[in-house]
């Protein structure tokens, strides 16, 4: 018993760990996202506003321009 409690809990805890570990990594790879996107967005617009004649030009058009 005691032998096999110990390859069943530390496999437990491994997997806990790991969505532990999974969650916060999800949530920091989509808030730099988020970040990323609106530094992008407000380059474009300061960048593009005074040619276009609006904040949103055509899509097609202005959105090659982004940096990636």
């Amino acid at each position: 018993m005691c032998f096999r409690s110990k390859i069943v809990i530390p496999e437990l805890k491994n997997r806990c760990d790991k969505l532990e570990m999974e969650v916060p990594e999800l949530m920091l790879i989509v808030q730099f996202l988020s970040e990323k996107v609106s530094e992008y967005m407000s380059i474009w617009v300061s960048k593009y506003s005074r040619e276009s004649g609006s904040c949103f030009g055509s899509r097609n058009s202005k959105m090659k321009y982004l940096p990636i």
